[in-house]
């Protein structure tokens, strides 16, 4: 579904090439296009890239390009040994652990139909907390287009008043808007609306989510366009009309591909591509009177609603670490430890007559 927009390479070598160490991270955060010579191809295919004043690179195979894959979705051996000695073009995707710098070429050759917008909200028990998350979201292998962090302007008068570790992030690709409180539905009610053609994907704000999480997330999408992607679920068991009590965590060897049995846990990821729910989601009549509280379950309500299909990441992968310090008094605690959410659930199904369309 990728389109593919090839550069010239091995033309202006000097505009594209890196001059010290200190260029490295501003060209990982801006995804500035590089350039450099390959030096070699070592046995697993991996090139080594002189990206510049001698700095070598790496690029893994499966970054060297995006089209002539075999099919266990590598290139084609002869693809990467046939660019030693040769101009390459690349964006830096990061470190490793050795400080080298990773480098993908499939990026440069990529270009996205749809923007990728992450959006979370928060409140004023985690507000000196929320930049951490943001961080892990700025640091992703695939940098998103906007991360856009939703507050109540009953809660928060300006941008001046939040913390300077939250602002100080504007600079690197946040975006801070101010809207109606609707509790945890601040986090999709407006980005759906207003990014109606792009890849929205949501998330909580007191999490440390893995640097891959949006990369797995495209990956899902890719295979199921049209399904609600989710990096973690629960297993709606034994029927849709039973109760969230009763659901479970998937185990380790299930699959979920293109299902309706998966409960959406947005804080663990989740990417909704265009069209996804039923246009009922934005009701926030329904929404006051149903579901004020669990997002998920509205979320997951309103997919089943519109016939969307949940695909869930495989290997099962558990919920990304919660920053210390900030459940206490948490969704969770009224939701599933005081009963909401089977109250919530309850009310969804009898207002929809038993979710039927």
């Amino acid at each position: 579904m990728n389109k593919f927009n090839f550069l010239p390479e091995g033309w202006n070598t000097e505009k594209y090439k890196i001059t010290s160490n200190e260029e490295i991270e501003k060209c990982a955060n801006t995804e500035k296009i590089c350039q450099g010579i390959v030096e070699k191809c070592d046995n697993n295919y991996n090139l080594h890239i002189n990206i510049g004043n001698n700095i070598i690179g790496i690029m893994p195979r499966e970054e060297v390009e995006g089209i002539n894959i075999e099919q266990n979705g590598l290139p084609k051996q002869n693809l990467c040994t046939g660019k030693v000695h040769k101009f390459v073009q690349f964006k830096i995707k990061g470190l490793n652990e050795q400080h080298t710098p990773i480098l993908s070429r499939k990026s440069v050759q990529e270009k996205r139909k749809e923007k990728i917008i992450v959006s979370l909200t928060s409140y004023p028990k985690r507000i000196n907390v929320v930049w951490i998350t943001i961080e892990t979201l700025l640091q992703q292998t695939v940098k998103p287009d906007e991360v856009i962090l939703w507050l109540a302007d009953s809660q928060f008068k300006e941008i001046e008043e939040l913390p300077e570790e939250l602002k100080a992030l504007q600079k690197r690709g946040l975006t801070i808007r101010f809207c109606d409180d609707l509790k945890s539905h601040k986090k999709y009610f407006y980005v759906l609306q207003e990014y109606k053609n792009d890849l929205v994907i949501l998330t909580d704000d007191d999490m440390f989510y893995p640097k891959d999480m949006i990369e797995r997330l495209l990956k899902l999408h890719e295979k199921y366009p049209k399904d609600i992607c989710t990096m973690t679920g629960q297993v709606i068991t034994p029927s849709f009309d039973s109760k969230p009590s009763e659901w479970r965590n998937p185990k380790s060897e299930e699959k979920f591909i293109h299902s309706d049995q998966i409960q959406i846990f947005t804080g663990s990821g989740s990417l909704y591509p265009s069209n996804s729910l039923s246009k009922e989601v934005f009701n926030k009549k329904l929404i006051k009177e149903l579901c004020p509280y669990a997002d998920d379950l509205w979320l997951t309500f309103m997919a089943h609603r519109k016939g969307t299909k949940i695909t869930a990441e495989f290997p099962w992968r558990a919920f990304p670490i919660t920053i210390y310090g900030t459940g206490e008094a948490s969704l969770y605690y009224i939701n599933a430890e005081g009963g909401q959410n089977d109250e919530q659930w309850i009310k969804l199904l009898n207002h929809f007559e038993k979710g039927q369309k």
